[in-house]
């Protein structure tokens, strides 16, 4: 078996330039600059933050330091074992777990500013004890600890890729620790965001325990950390109806007590509340971008792109990724909300009362209504409609969404 490189030489580095990125003819320079950055610590400002979701996400400023932090990135990530389990995988898993003909207790857990709150200090003195891991990738490290305080940053920037590679090294004691507890039947993380399944016997202050379990500085957020029991003995709810509902994951799991001649659970699966609001909201603002400039071409493509799917290519791998209404969504067997949806953008379009039709209206011709109501949420998920975007229009599309 082969040696992993960790070192930062000229190819190593240039490995790290994905296919179809642009270098406008400087790539060596922008190594011989990156090499630079390793020996002298990365250029200031290194990152730029932007508003997504209400949070700050950032990006690295220059090609050269994007080079050497995909490296350090691809360093610990292979030294570390440190591997996500896709979200297809771990809500498939949920269901058929939901199912089952048995007692059992879920749990939410949301941990507080989650990348905010890493305590960095506790991440490089484990690299350095590390003796897996080179000297040059911990002085790297070090190096990129010391931009963010220049900065002003705590904990993790969200967005960039390293980020999460090392909240993932950092968790790993609490991925065992969870995980080896008898009482659990199940257990998921996918970054900040958890689920757990326990036999439901267990008292209720296991809550405590979890919180006890995390890394320190990592807080559960008590709003959004609860759980829910399912019961096999009589507890006051008539078979068929609903015992629990919660999200996950984007998802939304709805419960329902077995009939006498069931065997398993039925588990309703649909786009969380949250998600459908998102959604909503895009489609608002969409609207509202084209009564203002007129360009309807970027209207239809908007709506075209929320209603279907596309194909992207992931940044930090190169690889092809399949997204949209079907492929975001493609465990939903509860498709009532797609059709709500379609309620939503056909009455903006076509409506006369609210004031976002009203605007349309003002804009629209008869033509381009009838081409924009031929747009569907359920015929873009149930015939995984596809359409092509160049980069460059996958960029203007989503210009008007940033801070959705």
């Amino acid at each position: 078996m082969a040696i992993f490189d960790q070192s930062f030489n000229f190819s190593n580095l240039r490995k790290e330039k994905l296919v179809g990125e642009r270098d406008g003819g400087r790539l060596v320079d922008i190594i011989e600059d990156a090499q630079a950055q390793i020996s002298n610590g990365f250029s200031a400002p290194l990152l730029t933050a932007h508003v997504a979701n209400g949070k700050p996400v950032y990006s690295v400023n220059s090609f050269a330091a994007l080079l050497v932090i995909r490296k350090l990135t691809r360093n610990f990530r292979t030294l570390s074992s440190v591997k996500q389990s896709s979200r297809d995988s771990i809500v498939l898993n949920l269901i058929l777990l939901l199912e089952e003909s048995v007692k059992f207790r879920v749990y939410r857990l949301d941990v507080k500013s989650f990348y905010e709150s890493i305590d960095r200090l506790k991440i490089l003195l484990s690299a350095e004890q590390d003796l897996g891991i080179s000297r040059a990738s911990v002085a790297i490290l070090r190096n990129f600890f010391n931009s963010l305080e220049q900065l002003g940053l705590a904990g993790l920037p969200r967005g960039v890729t390293l980020s999460a590679t090392l909240a993932e090294r950092l968790m790993r004691d609490f991925d065992s620790l969870i995980s080896r507890d008898p009482k659990i039947y199940f257990y998921s993380r996918y970054v900040d965001d958890i689920v757990i399944v326990t036999s439901g016997f267990e008292p209720s202050s296991y809550l405590e325990k979890f919180q006890k379990m995390l890394p320190p500085g990592l807080l559960l957020n008590r709003e959004k950390s609860k759980y829910y029991d399912a019961f096999l003995k009589d507890n006051g709810i008539k078979n068929g109806d609903e015992e629990l509902d919660f999200s996950f994951l984007g998802y939304h799991f709805r419960v329902f007590r077995m009939k006498s001649n069931e065997k398993f659970r039925k588990v309703e699966v649909g786009i969380s509340p949250e998600k459908i609001n998102k959604i909503k909201r895009k489609c608002s603002l969409a609207m509202y971008s084209f009564s203002k400039k007129g360009d309807f071409s970027l209207l239809r493509d908007r709506i075209k792109l929320l209603t279907s799917n596309y194909v992207v290519r992931d940044l930090n791998t190169g690889e092809k990724i399949f997204t949209g209404i079907f492929y975001n969504y493609k465990l939903v067997n509860k498709t009532d909300q797609l059709k709500d949806l379609d309620g939503f953008l056909w009455g903006a379009i076509k409506g006369q009362r609210t004031r976002l039709s009203k605007l349309l209206r003002r804009k629209l011709s008869k033509r381009q209504v009838e081409e924009l109501l031929s747009f569907s949420f359920a015929r873009g998920f149930e015939g995984r409609i596809m359409y092509s975007f160049t980069p460059h229009r996958l960029g203007v599309i989503n210009g008007v969404w940033k801070n959705v």
